[in-house]
């Protein structure tokens, strides 16, 4: 079982998360994803196993595609549930740890996977950075949309720099 450090800064007492993660997930981890020789997959996707289990994380889903295909998936299977996992990112071939919410996940749900994640996340070793991929954010969208496309977010303009430009003309 995964521990968890509780207490104040200086030490604490070590708790145990109450998250069991199966020896299913450090396997596929290593052998299918993170295996520079014999890759076979490009993500893992890690969550309560059956859904309705409060402690038990097994491997849900490993494939290949980059992030983009994991969005697509993410949001067909898996738009009710909070996954948890890591992908190579493509542009750096670094791995990345991430966290997706479903759209109808509960709020039970959201609160136990936001507890467990750190011990879940531990177990897979050498990502470099941490994302949240919000299914909520583009519900019907093709994740290869240019909607999605980095950088199209940057044409809507930005109350920020609309305050920023009024303020600086009456400051003139």
């Amino acid at each position: 079982m995964a521990t968890l450090a509780t207490g104040s800064i200086t030490g604490g007492v070590k708790r145990s998360s109450g998250v069991s993660v199966s020896s299913n997930v450090l396997q596929t981890w290593n052998a299918k994803v993170r295996s520079n020789a014999a890759a076979t997959a490009d993500f893992l996707v890690v969550g309560f196993s059956p859904p309705s289990s409060k402690t038990n994380v097994d491997v849900l889903f490993e494939g290949v595609g980059g992030l983009g295909e994991l969005k697509k998936l993410l949001r067909a299977r898996y738009n009710d549930v909070v996954c948890l996992g890591a992908f190579r990112d493509g542009e750096d071939g670094r791995f990345v740890h991430f966290m997706s919410t479903g759209e109808h996940a509960g709020a039970m749900a959201k609160g136990r996977a936001s507890m467990a994640k750190s011990a879940v996340l531990n177990h897979l070793e050498g990502c470099v950075r941490e994302i949240s991929i919000d299914l909520s954010d583009f519900p019907n969208a093709d994740p290869t949309s240019p909607d999605l496309a980095p950088g199209a977010a940057a044409e809507e303009p930005s109350s920020s720099s609309s305050s920023s430009s009024s303020s600086s003309s009456s400051s003139s």
